[in-house]
């Protein structure tokens, strides 16, 4: 393990090194990483009139993403969910303050199009009370987007790490987050929780 955790540290250490190759400005950086984004690509081609799910919703910025980067999608309508009552939950049809690790969101006869869950399930001891709770309330032609830090991010340099370098994150190692529980191998956990990994 730790010939693997210095493989991986030394590569990050490497990339944050590297001097610049593009011969662009950092706005068309920005714009281009945006437009490349799997988060962003997955909200702009839902489908007409699709209903998101918004699942650690955090302040409800996501709802400005309908109009910002094109196309523009005023016509999704979206619900969120979180430990607390976002700072825009005023901009999305719905709003549930819940633990996903024993309770559930509270949407009567609400059906999904669509559930957006970033950086949420490694905070979740109890995985199954949330999938349980898609499967019940997806439309028969739901989609998923579930983003989270993989294994590799166990053997990643530290964020004290990468600051003695002069980079400040709040977390590039997995164990930065000391409200993280677990990570999820996309091929080890394929047959028990079906989900696709975007790192």
């Amino acid at each position: 393990m730790t010939e693997e955790k210095d493989v991986h540290t030394e590569r990050v250490l490497r990339l944050i090194e590297t001097s610049e190759a593009l011969n662009i400005s950092d706005e068309q950086l920005e714009y281009t990483f945006w437009l490349m984004h799997p988060r962003l690509r997955f909200l702009k081609t839902l489908k007409p009139d699709a209903k998101l799910l918004d699942i650690g919703a955090s302040t409800g910025g996501l709802a400005y993403w309908r109009e910002w980067m094109p196309p523009p999608r005023k016509d999704i309508r979206m619900w969120g969910v979180d430990l607390a009552v976002g700072q825009h939950a005023d901009l999305y049809d719905g709003w549930d303050v819940v633990n996903l690790d024993d309770g559930r969101p509270n949407f009567p006869g609400v059906r999904f199009d669509g559930f957006l869950a970033a950086h949420v399930i490694e905070h979740l001891s109890n995985l199954d009370n949330l999938l349980g709770y898609l499967q019940e309330t997806a439309s028969p032609d739901a989609r998923l987007y579930f983003e989270w830090p993989s294994p590799k991010t166990t053997s990643f340099p530290t964020a004290a790490q990468l600051a003695e370098r002069g980079f400040t994150l709040q977390t590039c190692n997995f164990f930065d987050d000391l409200t993280h529980t677990r990570t999820y191998d996309l091929t080890a956990d394929r047959k028990s929780t079906r989900l696709n990994s975007s790192h």
